[in-house]
């Protein structure tokens, strides 16, 4: 790490220079601004804690647990009275309260998935489906 700090640094000097050589201004100031930039590359970049990835993670982890709620619902609802109802693509709207188009993609995701069959109208889930709920439920 200390050794990235100095590379860092020292190009950072060497690029400050030359910048205010091209913009005929102070070279402190040039160099301050070229570490300011690295600064911002790193903050956005940075492969674990950057900006990106942290918006990339939470967006994988959005749809993740949006699937292990369709799944949980629907293993808790198996074999009820209440399954027709519950096990319906359009309920999951009104009961998970997502929008159309997250739902039917979320539904959409889980069939591809091979967690989920939609037959006559009613989510059913397939075993790979109903173990996935379990581990999930257990976490």
């Amino acid at each position: 790490m200390l050794g990235l700090s100095v590379v860092i640094g020292a190009a950072a000097a060497v690029g400050g220079y030359w910048l205010a050589r091209l913009l005929d201004a102070n070279i402190a100031g040039s160099m301050a601004t070229v570490v300011g930039m690295a600064f911002v590359l790193v903050l956005l970049l940075a492969p674990q804690r950057g900006l990106v990835a942290t918006a990339r993670r939470h967006r994988r982890q959005r749809w993740t647990f949006a699937r292990q709620m369709l799944l949980i619902h629907l293993a808790t609802h198996e074999g009820t009275p209440s399954e027709a109802d519950e096990s319906r693509p359009d309920h999951m709207q009104r009961h998970m309260r997502w929008p159309p188009a997250f739902a039917n993609r979320v539904v959409q995701t889980a069939t591809e998935r091979g967690l989920v069959v939609l037959d006559n109208d009613q989510l059913h889930l397939t075993p790979q489906g109903r173990s996935e709920a379990q581990a999930a439920a257990v976490r």
